[in-house]
């Protein structure tokens, strides 16, 4: 009986004794470990996506966002771009919001606070079936103005700006010198009136102040009733010194159109003269 256990017990396969690296892995382990590596993933990858789920977060939701980034976009962006989704426009339409101007009447204006502006405004009654045809056309804004400029030097339609009436707004202008806007220089003709100056508020609401005070008083002075100024006004904005220097030889140069003796009725008036 004994000699029969003795066979069976040496006939016996014994197990394999479980090795321990000295990493503190066993055999079993590493061979689950390389099956695995196999798969393209490794115990540390395993533990950064643990500890990513934990924090409500996933190697796929990483991905995408590191593709967004890539992209110049990002999470935050994402969300906020949702809720103004949920708010009843895109962001597309967002943009658009931005970067729309206000709408006018006539020309665009640009205003622009702290920059110098050349502005142009005339009379109401100056702008005549010409001048309303000439303004439909399909011209550049400057190139239009500078036609509108050279009819009116020789029309003598709204021709209001003579005499005291032209005294009583060269000093007008002068003496909103810098409560409405830092002024560099003007000229009146007798119809229009041009502007080189850096408006200290909105220009709209420079020219409405400046319109209908001047208006008010020579409607009274000239015994009349009804709109003094036209409705609009031109501006452009000065790009440089070289652009700054063009529109004030343009301003001081345009009264000699008229042959007046400038000691009697000055229509120029500049800081620098």
């Amino acid at each position: 009986m004994e000699s029969k256990a003795r066979n069976k017990q040496v006939g016996a396969k014994a197990p394999l004794p479980t090795t321990t690296c000295s990493r503190g892995f066993s055999h079993k382990q590493g061979d689950e470990e390389a099956d695995i590596r196999s798969q393209g993933f490794s115990h540390k990858k395993d533990k950064e996506e643990t500890g990513a789920r934990s924090q409500g977060f996933s190697h796929k939701q990483g991905n995408e966002e590191t593709g967004a980034r890539s992209q110049g976009f990002s999470h935050k962006k994402g969300k906020e771009e949702t809720a103004a989704r949920s708010r009843g426009f895109s962001p597309a339409k967002q943009d658009k919001i931005k970067t729309r101007f206000p709408r006018y009447k006539h020309l665009p204006h640009r205003d622009i606070k702290n920059h110098y502006q050349f502005i142009t405004f005339r009379t109401h009654d100056s702008v005549d079936a010409y001048l309303k045809n000439l303004s439909q056309k399909d011209l550049p804004n400057q190139k239009k103005q500078l036609k509108i400029d050279e009819y009116l030097d020789q029309s003598r339609a709204g021709s209001y700006l003579n005499h005291d009436v032209l005294l009583l707004l060269y000093n007008l202008i002068k003496n909103h010198d810098r409560r409405l806007y830092d002024l560099i220089a003007f000229c009146i003709m007798p119809n229009h009136v041009h502007l080189l100056l850096k408006p200290l508020y909105e220009l709209d609401e420079v020219m409405r102040r400046l319109k209908g005070g001047s208006a008010r008083m020579m409607n009274q002075m000239l015994a009349r009733e009804g709109r003094f100024w036209a409705a609009d006004y031109y501006d452009k904005l000065i790009r440089d010194e070289k652009h700054f220097a063009v529109v004030y030889a343009y301003i001081k140069n345009n009264p000699a159109v008229l042959g007046e003796d400038k000691t009697l009725f000055p229509r120029f008036y500049s800081i620098y003269e």
